[in-house]
């Protein structure tokens, strides 16, 4: 089983500046090499009100990281 890696703060910003639309998961992930299931849990996980924040999503994930 690998290991999973988290988004990092510049993976988030990636996220956010190519657009967080549902159409645009597949653009997103081949801008950051990610696969679209992680962006597509970050965007679920990570947008309120419609609206994804990069720097509430790095702080929530340090957060969690600590606790775990």
């Amino acid at each position: 089983m690998s290991q999973y890696m988290l988004l990092n703060i510049e993976e988030r910003e990636k996220i956010l500046s190519i657009g967080v639309n549902q159409l645009e998961v597949r653009a997103i992930t081949e801008k950051i090499r990610r696969s679209p299931c992680t962006v597509s849990h970050e965007l679920t996980r990570n947008s309120t009100t419609g609206a994804y924040s990069p720097t509430l999503a790095q702080k929530r994930a340090e957060e969690q990281h600590k606790v775990a």
